[in-house]
C-alpha cells in the first residue's frame, strides 16, 4: 500500500471498477490505521468492512475517511455479508458528509478527545462526548475553533489549557484549512 486515496478519488476508483464491471477487492489502511476493505463482484459492490464493522456500519465510518493508502487486489475476499444496499446508494452515502457535519468531523473528534485525555485523564471521554453535543454539528471553522475553546475550558491549569489549544490548533491545521 503505497498510493494515497482521499474519499472521493475512493469513490471514483469505485465507480469506474463497476463501470467496467470487475471482480476486485480494494484496500485502504486509514490515516489513523484502520483496515477498510471493499469487495466489488461483477460491477456490484458485495462487501464493505471498516476495522471490525460490515455493510451498513463500515459505510458510516467510509464517510468520514480522510485519506490513506490503497491497493487493489483481483478477486472479492470471502468476507461478503449480505444487507447492503445497491452499489449506487453505497457510493452516495460514502459520498456523502459522515455525521457531525462534514467529512472530517469524526477526525476532528477522535483527534480532540485523544488530546485531551493528556490533561483529564480518563474523564476525558465523557467530557468530550458532553461538550460536542452541546457544541453540534461541525460545520464550520468557527465552530470547529469554538469546541477547542469549549474543551481548553475543562482544563484547570491555565498553562495546561494553553497548551491544549496549541496542540488541537497544530493538530486540526489540515482539517481547518
Amino acid at each position: 500500500m503505497n498510493d494515497i486515496i482521499t474519499r472521493n478519488e475512493l469513490v471514483d476508483l469505485l465507480k469506474m471498477l463497476i463501470g467496467k464491471r470487475c471482480s476486485n477487492t480494494v484496500y485502504v489502511r486509514t490515516d489513523d490505521n484502520h483496515l477498510i476493505s471493499i469487495g466489488v463482484e461483477d460491477g456490484a459492490i458485495v462487501s464493505v468492512m471498516a476495522g471490525p464493522r460490515h455493510g451498513e456500519r463500515a459505510i458510516a465510518t467510509l464517510q468520514n475517511l480522510r485519506s490513506g493508502t490503497y491497493r487493489i487486489e483481483p478477486g472479492v475476499a470471502a468476507h461478503r455479508r449480505g444487507g447492503l444496499p445497491t452499489s449506487d446508494e453505497v457510493l452516495q452515502r460514502i459520498s456523502s458528509e459522515g455525521t457531525g457535519g462534514g467529512g472530517d468531523a469524526h477526525w476532528i473528534q477522535n483527534t480532540l478527545c485523544k488530546l485531551l485525555v493528556t490533561y483529564l485523564g480518563p474523564i476525558a471521554p465523557l467530557v468530550c462526548q458532553q461538550t460536542m453535543a452541546a457544541a453540534g454539528p461541525l460545520s464550520s471553522r468557527d465552530k470547529v475553533l469554538n469546541l477547542v475553546e469549549s474543551l481548553a475550558r475543562e482544563i484547570d491549569v491555565p498553562a495546561e489549557a494553553d497548551r491544549f489549544r496549541a496542540q488541537a490548533t497544530h493538530e486540526l491545521a489540515r482539517a481547518l484549512g
